[in-house]
């Protein structure tokens, strides 16, 4: 279990000792103290799930398949199945600035655009789970740079496979 984990009760003194015995010349504030232990204790988490199950976040090919045909079976024939999406512009997305934690995806509608009218809105989102939207001016980081499937589906992925 993840709070038995010999390394997380390590990491925990070792973020205990270093807050105690900071030296002087080495002072920080304290929310500077607090996304240290955060971000300590994210990557331990992270490592101590990744060793227990090195799938957290993976979805096996069997549950892809079953929820891809469910969608398919409740969309038109000929819709948007799935997005592309360019992994340097979600990494721009990502490097907007050093608050970016998270991309939320908003799915949109284009009315006006006759062919693949579905859209995927990209939006950098705080640590607080906020929306990191410009309202002032031209630049909203709001982004819709992802290429609709038909046309760029893989019709040779497992994941559309029984």
């Amino acid at each position: 279990m993840l709070f038995y984990n010999d390394d997380f009760v390590c990491l925990l003194a070792s973020i205990f000792l270093f807050i105690i015995f900071t030296p002087k010349e080495l002072t920080l504030d304290p929310p500077s103290h607090m996304k240290l232990i955060v971000h300590a204790i994210k990557i331990n988490i992270y490592m101590a799930m990744k060793s227990e199950n090195p799938t957290v976040y993976e979805v096996s090919l069997k549950d892809a398949q079953t929820w891809v045909k469910a969608y398919d079976q409740r969309i038109a024939a000929g819709a948007t199945k799935s997005f592309l999406v360019d992994v340097d512009e979600l990494n721009d997305i990502i490097a907007i600035s050093d608050q970016v934690q998270y991309v939320r995806f908003y799915f949109g509608y284009n009315g006006a655009q006759r062919e693949h009218p579905e859209k995927l809105l990209l939006v950098p989102v705080d640590a607080n789970g906020v929306d990191m939207i410009n309202t002032i001016g031209d630049n909203s980081q709001i982004y819709d740079f992802t290429m609709p499937c038909p046309p760029t589906c893989d019709m040779d992925s497992p994941i559309n496979k029984e």
